[in-house]
């Protein structure tokens, strides 16, 4: 990425949250691991995430697209530290609400281990064959209609129901803003996750037909993101946040979703 004079980049410096800020901005205190996470920024609390430039330009395109469906997201900003280039998110809790992730929520283990799909996503799986019908008719569906379609459009292999939540009060439950978009697009990483997200397409063309036929609205979403370039998302994002990406990164996003979208075009011809 080329930075350009008025960049929107955020220093900072690593220091873990006090305990009154944990219960402040309900920072779950007695997990060391998600505290270090934490940062305080001239009085402001951010969640630092995805460390290195592709995986924190995923956080940016999936909540761009997010806001594309008007799907409820947290908002990445770019974080820099003498390490590296980060995704900063502020805390997204309201009062009112209680908060739960989305497997304690609805009990995924209660739900039958399958196939790859539920090795690769779970959250897919799980609304692949129960879920969609439980939460069919409430604010969520559309939602969860929406963001995987989302996952599908990035090749989004790390949407587990750990890394989603649901909010809810006394009248209704909803997906919480979402966030974790790193995991996404074919970056050559050394993990094979990186490389199992187009044999989750395809080996489970089938499962997604069937997945579209009982919820149409789905193709709808999709059919939407397919349109959508990804050069001009990228240069939607760099006119946003001042920054411009390099003929490198443009070209490694477009032979990603090249191959990505291939065998998700046949399901949308259908």
């Amino acid at each position: 990425m080329i930075f350009n004079n008025n960049s929107k980049v955020i220093s900072f410096q690593y220091n873990e949250p006090s305990l009154d800020e944990c219960r402040k901005y309900h920072i779950p205190d007695e997990n060391p691991r998600v505290r270090k996470l934490v940062v305080n920024v001239d009085n402001s609390i951010f969640y630092t995430k995805a460390l290195g430039n592709y995986r924190m330009i995923n956080e940016l395109i999936g909540s761009h697209l997010a806001h594309k469906l008007d799907l409820d997201t947290v908002d990445y900003e770019i974080g820099k530290t003498s390490t590296g280039f980060h995704a900063l998110s502020k805390p997204f809790y309201e009062e009112g609400y209680q908060y739960d992730f989305f497997k304690d929520y609805f009990h995924l283990s209660n739900f039958p281990r399958r196939d790859i799909l539920t090795y690769i996503n779970p959250f897919s799986s799980f609304c692949r064959t129960e879920g969609l019908d439980i939460i069919k008719g409430t604010k969520m569906y559309e939602s969860a209609l929406k963001l995987i379609a989302i996952d599908l459009k990035m090749a989004q292999v790390d949407r587990h129901s750990g890394n989603l939540q649901v909010k809810y009060d006394d009248k209704e439950v909803s997906l919480a803003p979402i966030y974790d978009y790193s995991e996404s697009y074919l970056m050559g990483d050394s993990s094979t996750i990186y490389r199992s997200s187009l044999i989750f397409i395809k080996k489970n063309r089938a499962s997604l037909e069937e997945l579209i036929k009982r919820h149409p609205q789905l193709l709808e979403y999709l059919s939407y993101l397919l349109s959508l370039p990804i050069d001009v998302i990228l240069t939607e994002i760099g006119d946003e946040k001042d920054i411009e990406f390099t003929g490198n990164e443009m070209s490694r996003y477009i032979k990603s979703q090249r191959l990505i979208e291939m065998p998700l075009q046949k399901i949308n011809k259908k």
